[in-house]
């Protein structure tokens, strides 16, 4: 190919979430000379990795949809947009993003990868407090089943654990799911400001001798 490979890059907002960062993380790693990249939003919410995607250099655009129930109409906005723009590929997160990718591409010929970031179907995840009915959850999961036997080239599971339950629930080959571990911008890591810990206490306005318990965890 005689051109940077053009790559759509479809996810559902831009809020601070993990799928979010990832995407800002290797935005800011590929080689623009060997990929070009696009990004597009399903809903028009949420916008915290707007701007710092666009300083990249990248486009940012959305299909404005609003709720679950314009899905119809960001699939038709979206195989315009590919009549148009005419990409090598899209690469999808997170539901929504997924389900429009999956038919759009398929009905457009551009092939499909969508990256499995959460076990969404399984039980635990079902019991998440969310004011859900089970049998929208069981519809959620048919309709995630039949677009990606539909129209999804491969998949990218973020871990072991999410892959097996993405193969068991989507009954999706496990061979063309790949797993790649989220990788770590170590640019954010690569300073440290050496506070010692009496600094440390005085900042967050502790006093000496307090106990320090550090917890890393999804937030």
């Amino acid at each position: 190919m005689d051109r940077p490979l053009h790559v759509l890059h479809l996810i559902e907002a831009l809020g601070p979430g993990g799928a979010e960062r990832l995407l800002h993380t290797n935005l800011k790693h590929l080689d623009p000379i060997c990929i070009h990249s696009s990004v597009m939003t399903v809903f028009n919410r949420a916008t915290h990795w707007q701007e710092p995607i666009r300083q990249l250099g990248v486009a940012v655009s959305s299909l404005n949809c609003k709720t679950p129930r314009d899905l119809p109409a960001g699939i038709r906005k979206l195989r315009a947009w590919l009549r148009k723009n005419r990409p090598d590929l899209i690469h999808s997160h997170l539901w929504a993003a997924n389900i429009i990718a999956r038919i759009a591409g398929r009905l457009s010929g551009v092939p499909v990868i969508s990256s499995i970031h959460n076990p969404d179907h399984e039980m635990l995840a079902w019991e998440d407090g969310a004011m859900v009915t089970l049998s929208k959850r069981r519809m959620i999961r048919r309709l995630d089943r039949w677009t990606a036997r539909f129209g999804c080239n491969r998949m990218i599971a973020v871990s072991n654990y999410v892959k097996q339950s993405t193969h068991r629930n989507l009954r999706y080959p496990l061979d063309k799911i790949d797993l790649l571990y989220n990788p770590i911008d170590t640019d954010l890591v690569g300073t440290s400001p050496h506070n010692t810990r009496a600094e440390l206490l005085r900042e967050c306005g502790l006093p000496e001798g307090s106990l320090v318990l550090l917890n890393v965890a999804r937030l």
